[in-house]
């Protein structure tokens, strides 16, 4: 869909509601398949059911109505709500016929079950280890549960890899890298919480990192372990990863790097005026894992965690093969999402990231609403607005680093139609003039 078209947005046959006489056929193949499958049962138990049945009915439809209606006001978090593509539509729907998909361990490796989907979790790494410049004969990965479990592979790799390690991050890192490595006061791992460079700019500070390290490593002889972020969750901004990884190679230390690059990770390698992230050798990076529900759009929430070389797991008799992955049992939608993500990384036309951001972007200034906006970044940081505007937008709010004033973001996706960005400036105009402020950080 052209994202600068006035039309309103199609639901698509997996969105729209049943109408009268489909949900009466329904009730009725249901109150069929209760009666034979429940003998024993009497007929007003059988009733009692049918219409909790119907109830639910209304309460389902009602549910997807209203949510899909919430759509075109989605500005608040990184989902791109593209619309599915004719292919992708019926794939979702082929997808409900499978009665059972569990990518139980390695995505390499057959056990006694064939009760999976490993051939097309194969095929999606291929279209990943192309976008990151990776050996597939090398290489591995696995489609994890979200970026908070990719991150912790990621991280507990990093620590199998080296000897008495000590796990380096940023303060502006997403929550779930401080998660991996404690269980409430107490450390799993050992670590260290770097700056950020100040409170405009989240990337993390290289000469306190560089200085920590150098001095861990003289004193402890610990060798680091980085997470690095590719796309921080409030702002957008991508640490300087290239200048890090070749500080500690022209210093002689040796390091195990991950990058999170949940959001821009997904962006296409043709993308004009975009935060694309660097291949994996360039980085001299081990491993990065990247979101399926950001820039891709995939409706279910899954990652890809790839790493440069062949995981490491014990052989689990139960399972039939080596025990790899963090979770044990794993699913996605293994035929819709490989079509998405290979028509988004294959197929885009090279302005589908920056078009919307430069409309908006003008509209800002235009209309000489205050925002902060780091280099390339789809992510707008505004001075927090009304609560009806944070309601209406599904934004979120947040404390500046100074803690001096309340923030919140506004990402923009290629799905928003001009409309949409219309409406939201118009907003943001009115909300400014009741409660005039600039952006403080």
């Amino acid at each position: 869909m052209n994202p600068h078209t006035t039309d309103s947005k199609p639901l698509s046959d997996s969105q729209t509601s049943l109408d009268t006489q489909d949900q009466n056929s329904l009730l009725e193949r249901q109150a069929q398949f209760l009666k034979a499958n429940n003998q024993d049962s009497d007929q007003d138990t059988l009733q009692n059911w049918i219409l909790e049945d119907q109830v639910f009915i209304d309460e389902a439809n009602h549910f997807v109505t209203s949510f899909n209606a919430l759509s075109p006001s989605f500005f608040g978090y990184p989902g791109n709500l593209n619309e599915d593509s004719p292919m992708v539509a019926y794939l979702r729907k082929l997808e409900t016929n499978l009665f059972y998909v569990n990518n139980a361990g390695d995505p390499y490796e057959q056990g006694d079950s064939l009760l999976d989907g490993k051939v097309f979790e194969r095929k999606l790494l291929e279209l990943f280890y192309q976008k990151f410049g990776m050996d597939k004969e090398t290489s591995w990965g696995y489609v994890t549960s979200g970026g908070s479990e990719s991150n912790l592979w990621g991280i507990y790799n990093g620590f199998r890899k080296v000897s008495n390690g000590r796990l380096y991050f940023c303060s502006a890192a997403h929550y779930s890298v401080l998660k991996a490595v404690t269980n409430g006061s107490q450390s799993l791992f050992p670590y260290t919480i770097i700056d950020q460079i100040s409170p405009k700019d989240e990337r993390i500070d290289v000469e306190k990192l560089i200085e920590a390290i150098s001095e861990r490593v003289k004193t402890h002889q610990e060798s680091p372990v980085l997470l690095l972020t590719w796309g921080t969750t409030k702002t957008g901004a991508c640490d300087d990863v290239i200048q890090i990884t070749q500080r500690l190679k022209g210093l002689g230390i040796p390091f195990y790097l991950h990058v999170d690059a949940a959001y821009f990770g997904g962006i296409p390698n043709n993308q004009i005026e975009a935060p694309i992230c660097p291949s994996l050798d360039a980085m001299n990076a081990h491993s990065v894992s990247v979101s399926f529900h950001k820039f891709f759009g995939v409706p279910n929430i899954n990652s890809v965690v790839l790493s440069k070389d062949k995981a490491d797991g014990n052989f689990v008799s139960y399972l039939g093969h080596r025990d790899t992955t963090f979770l044990g049992s794993r699913t996605f939608p293994v035929l819709s999402a490989l079509q998405r993500i290979k028509e988004i990384l294959q197929r885009s036309p090279k302005d589908l990231y920056v078009r919307n951001i430069r409309a908006f972007e003008e509209k800002l200034i235009q209309n000489k609403l205050s925002f902060f906006r780091a280099p390339y970044s789809s992510i707008f940081v505004v001075p927090c607005p009304s609560k009806w505007i944070l309601s209406r937008y599904s934004l979120a709010s947040f404390d500046g680093a100074t803690k001096t004033q309340s923030l919140a973001h506004l990402i923009i996706n290629p799905f928003h139609t001009f409309d949409e960005l219309e409406a939201l400036i118009s907003d943001l105009i009115l909300d400014q003039k009741a409660h005039p402020q600039t952006i403080d950080l």
